[in-house]
């Protein structure tokens, strides 16, 4: 069986795309084959992209692991030390314990989420910076 996907733009929705996708399956060897045609609609042409080169490349794709934010010195420093949700009263707000620069955000999710990827370090010490 071979597959071939492609990209065209949607017909429905305007700056929509569309992968198509012809699946090609021998049903007698040498006489004849079966093209069964699937349509996927996409969003946007990034989904459409990802669609068709894993659709084209059924290989998988090797995953790389993640390195902790401590250990990522690309990260300004004050990233690097972390932060404590709270800081302005009944408002959400992260405060960055390097600086104590009082940041607001969005709501209590967010500033829970910043203090997951940044974890306060507890202390400073030379190999960390």
């Amino acid at each position: 069986m071979s597959t071939h996907a492609f990209i065209q733009t949607s017909p429905k929705f305007f700056g929509h795309f569309q992968v198509v996708v012809h699946r090609f399956t021998t049903v007698v060897d040498g006489l004849y084959q079966r093209c069964d045609k699937e349509v996927i609609d996409c969003h946007n042409l990034g989904t459409a992209v990802t669609i068709r080169d894993r659709l084209n490349n059924p290989e998988p794709v090797a995953v790389t692991s993640t390195v902790p934010n401590s250990a990522n010195t690309s990260l300004p420093l004050e990233t690097r030390v972390g932060c404590l949700t709270g800081g302005l009263g009944h408002t959400p707000a992260v405060t960055w314990v390097l600086t104590g620069r009082v940041e607001q955000v969005h709501n209590w999710a967010t500033a829970r989420q910043l203090k997951a990827d940044h974890p306060a370090y507890d202390g400073l010490a030379v190999d960390f910076l």
